[in-house]
């Protein structure tokens, strides 16, 4: 049985078997909702991953019946802002995620909201249950894309679904984010954790340098990180507009 390390605070487990590290969101009665420190600790795991030649693919899976609710809101409001971005928890972690080049799996069930859904787009394989629900409802909560799903989200489904999913909120089931091209395949909750470490195990028998080599002439990074930044910029607007009224 393999054996899982945790964060300080226990919202983070991680354990590396077979050359696969899997990730775990353990915050479930917060719905696994993201916040600066589970931010830098899944920096810190990407970039030692990254580092690891014994590493040779990642999934991100996720305890309790959701996901990813997004970021934790309240704690990015109480977060202090004046580094620089890059050097922010959640800058540190979406720039490391955007120039990781090793496989990246996501096991989604339940509910994937806002950057429980733009994190998919960085993934390079991505399985979800038949009843999970994604959604990213930027345009209600007041805010603007981000983790490069501007530029990445158009580049997968087209201009106009990404408006349906910004801006009206439109909740995909698991097949629509298998038919638009979201997610690879849908499975059965009960099988979603053997299904895919099953399929990472087949994944990993390709070199590694040759999976790194698809990854970087796909995913052009600087051209996401190009993104992010101008995501920021919105967002920084947008906030500073409700901060005026």
């Amino acid at each position: 049985m393999v054996e899982f390390s945790q964060s300080a605070d226990g919202a983070l487990l991680d354990a590396l078997d077979q050359g696969i590290l899997t990730i775990v969101l353990n915050r479930p009665e917060k719905r696994n909702a993201v916040n600066s420190q589970m931010y830098a600790g899944l920096a810190q795991l990407l970039a030692s991953a990254q580092k690891d030649p014994s590493v040779k693919a990642v999934i991100i899976a996720a305890t309790g019946p959701d996901f990813c609710a997004g970021t934790d809101i309240v704690d990015l409001r109480s977060a202090p802002c004046d580094a620089p971005f890059v050097e922010r928890p959640v800058g540190r972690f979406l720039k490391t995620l955007t120039s990781f080049d090793k496989p990246l799996i996501a096991a989604v069930q339940g509910r994937a909201i806002g950057f429980g859904l733009t994190f998919l787009l960085h993934c390079d394989l991505v399985f979800v249950a038949h009843d999970a629900q994604l959604s990213a409802p930027f345009a209600r909560l007041g805010l603007s894309p981000e983790a490069g799903s501007s530029f990445l989200l158009p580049a997968r489904v087209g201009a106009r679904r990404a408006f349906e999913i910004f801006a009206r909120n439109h909740v995909l089931s698991g097949r629509e984010a298998v038919e638009w091209g979201i997610a690879t395949q849908t499975v059965n909750s009960q099988d979603l954790e053997g299904v895919v470490t099953q399929e990472v195990r087949g994944l990993i028998l390709s070199p590694s340098a040759a999976l790194g080599a698809i990854k970087r002439l796909i995913r052009p990074a600087p051209q996401i990180w190009e993104a992010i930044i101008r995501e920021m910029e919105e967002l920084y607007t947008l906030t500073k507009s409700k901060q005026s009224r």
